[in-house]
């Protein structure tokens, strides 16, 4: 499942990347553009605008109705899963694939390449991503939204 979402849309789109699913920020795009690139790409159009959602043209789409996101997930329910195997497989940031890296660099703090054996790294951003509170505290958050 693959997904374009509004700008205003980006914190849902964050949360759903956490949970591993492949999702564009529309960012400056008029609405045409958002579906010939959905139809292209096979993804859903997640917009928050009522007109859009109606529109006739060919393309998927769900309108989200929420100004929460923990809400804005539960409305996607019929489209995604908490995975376990997924989370946290893609960059926050820029949507790429991480990828294992049993090393960092000197980007990341002495501490943390002290104590971690094993980082998610994006080639894309070069950002690196490890198991720690910040890790723990938004799984939880997540398992809280999918299982409560």
């Amino acid at each position: 499942m693959k997904f374009i979402v509004e700008e205003n849309l980006a914190r849902l789109a964050k949360e759903l990347r956490a949970l591993g699913y492949d999702v564009v920020i529309a960012k400056a795009m008029s609405v045409d553009a958002i579906i010939t690139q959905a139809n292209r790409q096979s993804r859903i159009f997640l917009t928050r605008n009522n007109k859009i959602a109606k529109m006739k043209k060919a393309f998927s789409r769900k309108l989200i109705k929420s100004d929460v996101y923990e809400k804005q997930i539960l409305e996607l329910l019929d489209y995604i899963e908490f995975n376990e195997d997924k989370i946290f497989s893609r960059c926050l940031e820029c949507n790429s694939k991480l990828h294992v890296r049993k090393e960092a660099d000197n980007s990341v703090p002495d501490y943390v390449r002290d104590n971690y054996q094993e980082f998610m790294y994006c080639g894309k951003c070069k950002k690196y991503y490890w198991k720690g509170s910040h890790y723990q505290a938004m799984l939880e958050r997540l398992r809280s939204i999918f299982f409560n």
